[in-house]
């Protein structure tokens, strides 16, 4: 009885990391991959900035890039507004795609040129500036899809497995054949749950300290040379 209560408290402590990295993968990463594709048929159209900019939202320990811009063009002989720039309308601090993009589009406002967008031919009104999709940020969000997902299944997995039972009939010259674990004629380590559940920790801690790597390269940008101490937590 105690061990069917500790394996039904492990199900319940996975279900909160399976849901997280499914959630992820169904909603953070799929939709971008869907957005990506069908926007591979959109047709190129010049547009007119009418603003660009580049937010930046500062926190005590990161900085977010947030590309921004308006723009006007014509499609079909009629014309259009949108303020979609690239698949994700989040701000991020993953590489230098929101600052690069950003200023590039503000350059281009303060200079008046023209600039390429893509426009659905057969919805005009959905327009972006930047289709690109970004490996980089499917990368770091698969870290948590495999951490929580990979976590939460695995050990909801190895909590609900069911184990073979081998059956042998007993007879009165081998009354130890009446004990499963004896009929098999092989002795079977009793820390097998013990080893599981120590490698799913160990595979937990590296994942989640992965993402750590991400954020190396610009902290040393900035010249911020303390941030190699926290390499010690993947290694």
């Amino acid at each position: 009885m105690a061990a069917a209560k500790k394996s039904w408290f492990l199900v319940l402590f996975s279900l909160p990391f399976a849901a997280t990295g499914i959630g992820i993968l169904c909603f953070g990463i799929m939709p971008i991959i869907y957005d990506w594709y069908r926007m591979q048929t959109w047709q190129p159209v010049d547009a007119h900035l009418t603003m660009a900019d580049v937010e930046i939202n500062r926190s005590d320990d990161s900085i977010m890039y947030k590309a921004i811009a308006g723009y006007r063009y014509i499609f079909a002989g009629k014309d259009y507004v949108s303020e979609r720039v690239a698949i994700e309308s989040g701000g991020d601090n993953i590489g230098r795609f929101q600052e690069d993009l950003g200023y590039s589009l503000k350059q281009a406002y303060q200079q008046q040129k023209p600039i390429r967008i893509w426009v659905n031919p057969e919805e005009p009104t959905e327009a972006i500036i930047d289709r690109s999709l970004r490996l980089s940020m499917i990368g770091f969000k698969m870290i948590f899809v495999i951490t929580f997902g990979g976590f939460g299944c695995g050990l909801l997995y190895f909590c609900l497995r069911k184990t073979a039972k081998w059956t042998v009939s007993a007879t009165p010259n081998t009354p130890w054949l009446t004990k499963p674990e004896w009929a098999t004629n092989r002795i079977t380590s009793n820390q097998k749950t013990t080893l599981w559940f120590a490698w799913i920790i160990t595979a937990f801690w590296n994942l989640i300290s992965f993402p750590v790597l991400f954020v190396i390269p610009r902290e040393l940008a900035d010249a911020n040379y303390l941030a190699l101490i926290a390499i010690i937590f993947p290694v």
